[in-house]
């Protein structure tokens, strides 16, 4: 019985470490170019290079038109690397 008992604690905490071995590799191996590929499903390098610039007051509609092509792809996504100016508030 002792060794069922522990039998299953073994495989209980072998389990907990597996995942919490995953999860961290999973938040610390990120990275743009992990995001990237992630999102787009293909290797962004190999993607076209397209620049366009916005005003400020236009990047709340930039936000809502990728957050609705993400959705209608069905994809998961999160802002990665950009955050308003203390100065954009006045603009809003």
């Amino acid at each position: 019985m002792k060794e069922l008992l522990f039998l299953f604690v073994g495989l209980v905490l072998g389990l907990a470490l597996t995942f919490a071995w995953r999860k961290l590799r999973f938040l610390l191996g990120r990275t743009l170019y992990g995001e990237l590929k992630s999102f787009f499903k293909t290797d962004p390098r190999q993607l076209p290079i397209v620049s366009r610039s916005f005003m400020a007051i236009d990047l709340p509609n930039l936000h809502i038109a990728i957050t609705e092509y993400a959705q209608e792809r069905a994809t998961n996504f999160r802002t990665v690397g950009y955050s308003l100016p203390s100065w954009s508030e006045e603009y809003f």
